[in-house]
């Protein structure tokens, strides 16, 4: 029972993760905060393309000059954006470079340890794990 409710401990499990990231996020929605980095691992393709923009500018505002914003996806084929995002769960790093640099960031570095040149970038990489080409950045607050 958690406040009357019959909850099972599953649901009290989630209930329990749901409001640690609220707590976590609340303070960088206020702009009450400011942070030396962010990494978005794998899941900047899941942000709906009309909440990227704020998103970046938010993360923008929170992180204090010369801190770092770093994201980590599954490479799509150049010039797709993000018409493949739910399908393949993939995104284009040109697209991710032109959204976060509009936001005021500078591209600092691009890193190649997660390169995997042999992908040919047209399965989803929910249905065969760890064979695809994931792209590094790094960008900067100036």
């Amino acid at each position: 029972m958690a406040g009357g409710l019959a909850v099972s401990s599953r649901q009290l499990a989630a209930l329990r993760l749901l409001r640690r990231r609220l707590v976590q996020a609340v303070p960088l929605m206020l702009g009450v905060v400011v942070i030396n980095f962010v990494l978005i691992h794998l899941d900047y393709h899941e942000v709906p393309a009309d909440v990227r923009p704020a998103m970046n500018r938010r993360i923008f505002a929170a992180l204090k000059r010369g801190g770092s914003y770093g994201v980590v996806d599954h490479s799509a084929k150049e010039g797709t954006g993000d018409t493949v995002a739910k399908t393949l769960h993939r995104m284009d790093k040109t697209l991710v470079i032109k959204e976060a640099t509009a936001a005021g960031f500078r591209l600092e570095k691009e890193g190649q340890m997660l390169s995997r040149p042999e992908d040919t970038r047209d399965f989803s990489v929910v249905k065969e794990r760890d064979k695809s080409d994931r792209f590094v950045l790094k960008f900067v607050k100036p």
